[in-house]
């Protein structure tokens, strides 16, 4: 590591007010004899600057708020202030001003904030681009899957991929739809297996399931038995219902709004979950009736009752996502298993 020493020094008489030179290491100049008003002279040493020193001050910088930023890196606020200031000290300089309203980021700061930000994004597309080569000469697979599809689909592409290319290993993540679109456009995911329909940029997708819609209910709404399968949107319309998140479960809420708003109503949310394991316990606890994939039925206690709708009445469509300009050979041959066709390796 290089170490810096610059001597920053002032005339006082000269017109031009001031002038930086760079001294050599360990010998800052003498400027006394040239009538120098004050000399500043530090040395840097750039082995004491951590990575994690920078990803904190660009996390205060940004939020404008140590508590607000050592919320968003889940750390607490003294060890965040510890390092920000141990920062500043190694550089001899005060990044941000610090009142009771928050923190300021200095002139001084401002420009330390740009370098350090790309910093981290180049070290950021490092790792990515360093996963992707390791990936193209290795066989591991990194998948995406929405909770959706680990029941109906996973199982069935595993088996398919695994059985085409023996030692293939799969590190298989839980993710949203929209996480994963974010991942596979950083690079730590090779493909994805998502609720459609959904648009990404750059990004290729192949519909894989169609899965209908099922209604759920327990001995509360025995009722529902003796109502035909054609009748049995409109008969669940005043019914109390158990609903998918909108923040958390979105595509889920949306597939069963959809659902019960081509039957002409809007449901009774008394209830709102995060995962159809939830959605389906409270169903089973007679809190209310739903709609989930009929591909989860396999999860019921003895005693509910599973009706599935016809495909037209609603229905949740999974595919596979990949990005056409990113297809390793290893993915390539993954794509030509599970998407038969010229399609597979061009993402069209």
């Amino acid at each position: 590591m290089h170490r810096a020493n610059v001597v920053i020094f002032m005339n006082a008489s000269s017109s031009s007010g001031g002038m930086i030179r760079r001294a050599p290491p360990g010998r800052p100049i003498s400027l006394s004899s040239a009538g120098i008003s004050g000399t500043l002279s530090r040395t840097v040493d750039m082995r004491a600057i951590e990575l994690r020193q920078l990803r904190y001050y660009v996390a205060v910088a940004q939020a404008g708020s140590f508590r607000k930023a050592a919320e968003a890196l889940n750390i607490s606020q003294p060890p965040l202030s510890v390092q920000v200031r141990q920062l500043e000290e190694t550089l001899g300089m005060r990044l941000l001003d610090r009142d009771a309203a928050g923190v300021r980021v200095t002139e001084s700061g401002k420009v330390f904030l740009a370098h350090a930000t790309e910093i981290l994004h180049r070290l950021s597309r490092a790792v990515a681009e360093t996963q992707r080569a390791a990936a193209a000469g290795s066989s591991v697979l990194r998948l995406g899957c929405v909770s959706s599809g680990q029941a109906s689909l996973l199982p069935s592409v595993l088996a398919r991929v695994r059985g085409a290319i023996p030692g293939l290993d799969v590190e298989v993540q839980d993710l949203p739809t929209r996480e994963q679109l974010l991942a596979l456009a950083d690079g730590t995911l090779d493909a994805g297996i998502i609720q459609l329909p959904a648009e990404g940029s750059g990004i290729a997708v192949a519909p894989l399931l169609a899965d209908p819609l099922a209604l759920i209910y327990a001995d509360h709404f025995a009722a529902l038995d003796g109502v035909a399968d054609d009748n049995l949107l409109e008969a669940m319309g005043p019914l109390p219902f158990v609903g998918f998140s909108p923040v958390h479960a979105s595509q889920l809420h949306a597939a069963q709004l959809a659902c019960c708003r081509a039957a002409g109503f809007i449901p009774l949310a008394r209830h709102s979950v995060r995962n159809a394991y939830g959605l389906i316990r409270y169903v089973e606890a007679g809190l209310g009736v739903s709609l989930m994939p009929s591909t989860y039925r396999s999860y019921l206690a003895p005693g509910t009752r599973c009706r599935v709708l016809p495909r037209s009445q609603g229905q949740l469509v999974l595919g596979l996502a990949w990005l056409p300009d990113r297809v390793s050979p290893l993915l390539g041959r993954i794509l030509a298993c599970l998407l038969p066709g010229p399609d597979a390796a061009s993402g069209g």
